[in-house]
């Protein structure tokens, strides 16, 4: 279990630490933190989660949707809150676009549909394969994914198509791709349009 929640805690941590009062550190700073550590820890465990990445053509489909739900419902709905991170300089810019396309991808995709979907779904969680849901585990992680974002529409939608994309792929290396996909078109459209407060 450790290897699920040690990565995703210290995701989560670093999104928080500009926020803690009386810790100086910039969103940039926290960022660049975040990647190197997170990915360190997914590098240390990666063999445990036995993921094998193969070719299908789901896992980009599934990404173009979520990318085109991502731009085409904002300012539809009242989001959570906001978000915007304007790189200062071209290292952050890549920094930014390669790792929410990896790292951020992978350890979201990990604690989700990795861990809490089978965890929630079976007591011998372990044993169970990727893409297994009973309809509580389906709804939960779809809420949980959902309202973990400032936009949560869009990411409730896009909880939905990961976790049927990992139904019928049975492989978490599929919701990788897709997500990290998704996201890296998100990136490219934010960097090409200025629209920064997307990220």
């Amino acid at each position: 279990m450790i290897e699920y929640l040690l990565p995703f805690g210290a995701y989560v941590a670093a999104l928080l630490l500009p926020l803690v009062p009386g810790i100086a550190i910039s969103a940039h700073a926290a960022y660049l933190a975040e990647i190197l550590f997170v990915g360190l820890l997914l590098a240390v465990f990666w063999k445990r989660y036995k993921i094998t990445f193969r070719l299908s053509p789901w896992p980009f489909v599934t990404a173009a949707a979520i990318f085109l739900l991502w731009i085409g419902l904002e300012g539809r709905y009242p989001a959570f809150g906001t978000s915007y991170f304007e790189p200062p300089n071209t290292f952050y810019l890549l920094l930014k676009l390669v790792g929410s396309s990896t790292v951020v991808a992978a350890v979201e995709e990990l604690f989700t549909r990795g861990f809490l979907a089978r965890y929630l779904t079976a007591r011998n969680w372990k044993g169970l394969a990727y893409g297994r849901f009973n309809a509580a585990s389906f709804v939960i992680t779809v809420l949980f994914f959902g309202f973990a974002h400032y936009r949560w529409l869009p990411a409730l939608i896009s909880g939905v198509l990961l976790n049927l994309l990992i139904m019928k792929e049975r492989n978490l290396g599929s919701t990788i791709m897709a997500h990290g996909a998704a996201n890296l078109l998100l990136g490219f459209w934010v960097v090409g349009t200025g629209s920064w407060g997307l990220w």
